[in-house]
């Protein structure tokens, strides 16, 4: 595909140090000013070009460019083939020129080059080709199209035309007339016999307006034909001679070496070999140039883009209770980070800020809890995890065991690790286990009293710990019952369930001949939740890997849960509650964009988009502190944490802080915003502007994106507007409270770039992020006489808002 659009001129180019002298070409050329200002003459007519000027030069019209200082200009070529193929032969020609008229044709012949511009560095970023070219193409086709239907105009009869189109008609006619016919034995005679010219004249006027004579002209034509084949088919030379009009191959090459100074067969073996070479820093500092447009571009258009609109009419009346089951509970790390001082601190944070009520951890059999595990049968140590507890319990925490030895691993990418230490989760008997949750639960109940314990949350995690001999889902079933039996014995309120599938598991489950469920209830008691984790890849197909490919599906969380509570009715388990006990887009723990804005809109989507579909849904992870490792010297990292190492709210951390502000009752809800009230005349809004990432985003690896290049990964950048009914409220005066976070208000990773991504902040800089990293706020107070609130809200790309509003 790249050789086509190379083959067919298609390709944009990008240059600088442009100045030019005086040449013609067969191709129709626009030129687009992306930086600085240039003089471009044509057949000696002067135009002054600035930032954003377009102007189309035809085929044949002589010109040249004169520059000073610095300057970018993109050039698109048009092949007078392509073009006839467009009007079926008729002759055409382009009247383009933003310096001499700039109307609305000339904003959206912009928007479409831009877009262009953009796709031609998407394909420069993609190793291998790809979806790429055929979207460069299609925008190509869009530019073409929107140019012959706006810009062109149609030769007509020489009535009521000027000199000046006269004589471009005429240039026009030549140029059909030698373009469809060089390939053939075509003389100026029968130009002229066609044109009904003397050939004395035809002579004069091809001299005058060619500055060169007729066989010089077709000569050259030839010649440009026999360049492209040369160097984008693997057609013989003598083929390429005799297709293009030439009698023998020994003239041809004596005519292309005067022209071009080498012979055919050298010129393609240079271009061979030049193709193999990298590119040199002049075409690295364009593609830089390139990408630095394409975002200023994005960033002038956002105000001028017509915002999409969502209406929506609330009716009050009622409300239903809402469980928060999005802060029910967050995942910390193993059992061991709890002990850490700083964990401590942004875990009381993200309490305070956030409202999460219970704590995951795994790993209690970790070298630093000290608690022993082996093929004896004995007392166990419990006087680490005391330390971890007796801090959740005194700070009006609830731990949520998760009872697996994790892997720890620090993940560059979802196949790809920078740390991966296995654990030893082999139990020698179940009697071993047995006695292990009887001393735990016994302890407990001791130590924390039955009331506080049966509070308490406990996911036995398939595969978590597995029974030395056994196969893996027997001994699943026997740790499982064995556990739920011990700890419903000595607190039967606590809950207890498992069992950690990713949703495709069970289909690979099913391969092998098990029905997962009914083994489940036929071998085990029913738990009291079941557990998923949902991670935004589609699953191997062949079953080895624990990913597949990253899911382009922008609704893959609610899709999940929607096939997992199906399958669960169709095996007659429907009543149970649902735990979605990790969730996240990414496993990355160096994925840049969980630092960004679009996280921030991403967690507030999801969780509107499951409202009331799902009993809980606990967040991987709380705090970048569990990422951590060698190469962790910035600021932030990628992290898949709400806060980062130094506790600063991250956008994602933001939207959890927007939803624990909801009010406890829910009235209804769009795809971008959800409406609640306290029944008070007090009513709460969470809104949000997640886009859709790209095709860029797909096909590279997650830890190559870049800090100051995350906008690329976005395929549209359009504000939306809602526009907001509130009916049957109360009137009288209120006041309305507005919060955003956006790349302009509150986002940390926008609040770094401005200090130049700074590596070692100091304590006072550290200081100034924390209060920097705030939400915009907009106070608003109006009077309500008709009983109807009205909101219009127009929110940036990937922002996240919060709105109260009060009665006074």
């Amino acid at each position: 595909m790249r050789e086509y659009i190379k083959q067919n001129k298609m390709d944009v180019q990008i240059l600088s140090r442009l100045s030019r002298g005086a040449h013609f070409h067969q191709e129709v050329e626009l030129v687009y000013v992306m930086e600085g200002e240039l003089r471009l003459y044509v057949m000696e007519r002067e135009y002054h070009l600035k930032r954003g000027d377009i102007c189309v030069i035809n085929s044949n019209e002589e010109h040249r460019i004169e520059t000073q200082g610095e300057i970018t200009t993109a050039h698109l070529f048009i092949t007078y083939s392509l073009l006839r193929s467009v009007y079926n032969g008729v002759s055409s020609f382009f009247f383009c020129n933003s310096t001499s008229e700039d109307d609305e044709r000339y904003e959206k012949l912009r928007e479409l080059l831009n877009q262009l511009l953009k796709r031609k560095m998407f394909c420069e970023k993609e190793a291998e080709e790809g979806q790429q070219e055929y979207e460069y193409l299609s925008v190509f086709y869009k530019v073409l199209g929107y140019l012959t239907s706006n810009f062109i105009k149609k030769a007509k009869t020489d009535a009521g035309m000027s000199m000046q189109q006269k004589s471009q008609m005429r240039t026009l006619q030549i140029n059909e007339y030698i373009m469809n016919n060089y390939n053939q034995p075509i003389s100026l005679k029968s130009l002229a016999d066609t044109l009904y010219l003397s050939e004395g004249y035809l002579s004069r006027y091809f001299k005058k307006i060619y500055n060169m004579s007729f066989s010089a002209y077709l000569r050259q034509v030839r010649l440009s034909h026999a360049m492209s084949e040369l160097l984008y088919t693997d057609k013989a030379i003598l083929q390429i001679a005799l297709d293009n009009g030439f009698s023998s191959i020994s003239f041809f090459n004596k005519v292309f070496k005067e022209e071009y100074g080498k012979s055919p067969s050298h010129v393609r073996n240079s271009a061979k070999e030049m193709e193999k070479k990298e590119e040199d820093m002049d075409s690295l500092v364009l593609n830089q140039k390139l990408e630095k447009f394409i975002y200023s571009m994005e960033e002038e258009q956002e105000s001028k883009r017509r915002a999409k609109i969502i209406r929506k009419t609330f009716q009050v009346e009622g409300g239903e209770k809402i469980p928060q089951f999005w802060n029910t509970a967050i995942n910390i790390g193993q059992a061991s980070d709890l002990l850490n001082h700083e964990v401590r601190k942004q875990i009381l944070r993200m309490k305070d800020s956030m409202h999460f009520g219970y704590i995951r951890f795994w790993s209690l059999f970790s070298d630093r809890m000290i608690m022993r595990k082996d093929e004896k049968i004995g007392l166990y140590n419990f006087t680490k995890l005391d330390n971890i507890l007796d801090f959740l319990v005194e700070n009006g925490l609830k731990p949520f065991f998760d009872m697996e030895e994790k892997i720890k691993r620090v993940n560059r990418t979802d196949k790809d690790f920078l740390l991966y230490e296995e654990k030893n989760n082999m139990v020698d008997s179940l009697p071993i286990w047995e006695e292990f949750i009887r001393q735990l639960i016994v302890h407990l109940v001791r130590r924390y009293g039955i009331e506080e314990v049966n509070t308490w949350k406990m996911e036995v995690i398939f595969d978590g710990y597995c029974l030395k001999g056994i196969d893996p889902t027997d001994g699943f079933f026997q740790i499982f019952k064995c556990t739920y039996s011990m700890i419903k014995k000595h607190a039967p309120h606590m809950e207890i369930g498992g069992c950690g599938f990713f949703p495709d598991y069970l289909c690979h489950l099913e391969k092998r001949g098990m029905n997962f469920w009914e083994e489940w209830i036929r071998r085990a008691p029913l738990p009291d939740f079941i557990s998923f984790m949902i991670f935004a890849y589609e699953a191997d197909p062949e079953g080895k890997e624990r990913f597949g490919k990253k899911s382009e599906d922008p609704d893959y969380l609610k899709n999940s849960i929607r096939k997992i509570r199906a399958d669960l009715i169709q095996h007659g388990l429907s009543g149970q509650k649902i735990y979605i006990t990790e969730w996240n887009l990414t496993v990355s723990d160096r994925n840049k964009l969980n630092d960004h804005c679009f996280h921030g809109a991403y967690v507030m989507k999801n969780i509107i988009d499951v409202f009331g579909e799902i009993d809980m849904l606990c967040y991987f992870t709380g705090t970048d502190i569990y990422t951590e490792y060698y190469d962790t010297v910035w600021l932030m990292h990628g992290g898949e944490g709400l806060l980062t190492r130094d506790g600063i709210a991250k956008p994602s951390g933001f939207a959890f802080r927007f939803l624990k502000k909801l009010k406890p009752y829910f009235i209804d809800k769009t795809e971008n915003c959800l409406l609640t009230t306290d029944r008070r005349n007090q009513y709460s809004l969470v809104c949000h502007n997640m886009k859709n990432l790209n095709y860029m985003y797909y096909l590279q690896s997650e830890e190559t994106l870049e800090w100051d290049k995350l906008w690329k990964n976005f395929d549209e950048w359009n504000p939306l507007t809602l526009k907001l009914c509130i009916k049957d409220v109360e009137n009288g005066n209120y006041q309305m409270t507005i919060q955003k976070i956006n790349e302009k208000s509150g986002s940390i990773q926008d609040i770094w770039a401005d200090l130049e991504y700074i590596q070692d902040l100091s304590d006072s800089e550290i200081r100034y992020l924390h209060r920097a990293t705030v939400p915009r706020m907009i106070l608003r107070k109006f009077c309500v006489e008709d009983e109807c609130i009205q909101i219009e809200l127009r929110m940036r790309p990937n922002e996240i808002a919060y709105i109260n509003l009060e009665k006074m």
